[in-house]
């Protein structure tokens, strides 16, 4: 199983740590199992390639490859421009859909908004209503009841 940290092993190796992060790789070097066998390959791994002999392109080779870079269609103008255009595209091709969406899309058919009489009612006593568990658990004596009817019958009245 790979360590967390074995990603860090070539950049310490190549001398690519800042110095926090090094630190903490030996330290970690110290306890771990699997890190200082990989740290050995790569050091040795690096030390081949460094014995390697340079290989000197030759000026023929140079030339063809230059020109092949100046006739390659991807020039900098080119790839600026592709990385421009591919998010306004993108962006223009969203709006199209959700225009599209937004137009096809089935409304929901109006709703019925009559009111039948226990509606009414229940708005024109919507105060009381709201003090109903107050009134309900109150112990309200007969003539308390009858002050209520009263007064009910008083506001019907005006």
């Amino acid at each position: 199983m790979a360590c967390s940290h074995s990603d860090q092993l070539t950049a310490y190796v190549d001398g690519e740590l800042a110095l926090p992060e090094r630190r903490e790789l030996e330290e970690h070097l110290k306890s771990c199992v699997s890190c200082p066998g990989e740290l050995a390959i790569l050091r040795q791994t690096a030390e081949q390639l460094s014995a390697l002999p340079a290989i000197e392109p030759s000026a023929d080779l140079r030339r063809r490859v230059l020109h092949g870079v100046d006739a390659s269609p991807t020039s900098v103008g080119r790839s600026w421009f592709a990385q421009w255009l591919t998010p306004v595209v993108s962006l223009a091709v969203a709006a199209a859909l959700a225009v599209l969406i937004i137009h096809i899309a089935p409304r929901p058919a109006p709703r019925d908004r009559s009111l039948d009489s226990a509606d009414v009612t229940l708005a024109e006593n919507l105060d009381l209503m709201k003090d109903l568990p107050v009134v309900a658990s109150a112990d309200l004596s007969d003539s308390d009841l009858e002050v209520v009817a009263i007064l009910d019958q008083l506001e019907k009245a005006e």
